[in-house]
């Protein structure tokens, strides 16, 4: 008799069991099918927001552009100074060779060699002067944008859902990048123009989408940390790795149709660009965070 309820509660345990799985099953996908038809029922992006980004983009690439052109710059003057250093070191060779010729030409030879000094002296104050500088008057008029847009979408975006947390952190933000480009601030510019780029993936997940905004917060990501790998700050960029990866398992999660292929490429990106990282390599970092962002960018 024991054994007989023994077997019944057994069979019921797994009649239950059976019944739970099959259940999840058949729940899982109406559930999917619900995430959706919400998606479709979103309304599409803003102008207004979509214009916003585009603008802080832009203030952030034009700021690392010319940082990259002023290094390139440095780089080639500096080649020319040792260039030239080592021209005057074998002049002064032959002068001391030729010591016991005549005072005259040694003379001629000396009003020659500071001749070349001053040409060469004033090539390089040319190419000092070539230097790109930012178009302050330029970002003036972004800033004058960037808040007209906001004034536009900000009571949408009450409207649609966003929280009041999101609203006051954004126009904080949107003041910080003012008050650094009113000051013309290069770096401090540069770091406020990220930190206002976070908060545009979480405006745009109210809205309707093909690529997952999530893939934006790993471009914030990525950016933040070359931000730090510049000022040699890697401990702070290594905390942002998990950041990086995470979003980008929250992004896949989004999408409708994945492509495999492109999603195993990022994968392997992403990979490479927090391996480069910890080897404190910032050239490394920026050729595979251009690889990641630019796979980023394909999704559709």
């Amino acid at each position: 008799m024991k054994r007989l309820k023994i077997y019944i509660l057994l069979a019921l345990i797994l009649l239950v069991f059976i019944h739970g799985t099959g259940c999840s099953q058949f729940f899982r996908r109406p559930r999917e099918q619900n995430q959706q038809q919400q998606q479709q029922q979103k309304k599409d992006p803003p102008k207004s927001l979509l214009s916003m980004e585009e603008q802080t983009d832009s203030i952030i690439k034009q700021i690392q552009n010319i940082k990259e052109q002023r290094q390139k710059i440095e780089k080639q003057q500096a080649q020319d100074n040792g260039l030239a250093q080592k021209t005057e070191q074998q002049g002064q060779q032959e002068q001391q060779e030729k010591e016991g010729q005549e005072s005259e030409k040694q003379g001629q030879q000396k009003k020659q060699g500071q001749g070349e000094g001053q040409q060469e002296q004033g090539k390089q104050q040319s190419r000092q002067q070539k230097k790109p500088e930012i178009d302050w008057t330029g970002f003036d008029t972004k800033i004058q944008a960037l808040h007209s847009q906001w004034n536009s979408f900000e009571p949408q975006a009450k409207r649609d859902g966003a929280g009041n947390r999101l609203i006051s952190d954004f126009e904080v933000q949107l003041d910080a990048l003012t008050r650094q480009v009113t000051a013309r601030n290069e770096s401090q510019t540069l770091l406020a123009a990220n930190k206002l780029y976070q908060y545009f993936p979480k405006f745009l997940n109210l809205y309707k989408h093909h690529a997952p905004p999530e893939c934006k917060e790993v471009k914030y990501y990525v950016q933040q940390v070359i931000l730090y790998g510049q000022e040699d700050d890697w401990e702070n960029a290594e905390q942002l790795l998990p950041d990086i990866r995470d979003a980008w398992e929250r992004a896949k999660g989004k999408m409708q149709t994945p492509d495999k292929n492109l999603n195993e490429k990022i994968d392997y990106a992403v990979d490479d660009f927090i391996r480069v990282v910890g080897q404190k390599d910032l050239v490394l970092v920026k050729l595979k965070a251009d690889i990641l962002l630019k796979n980023l960018q394909t999704i559709k």
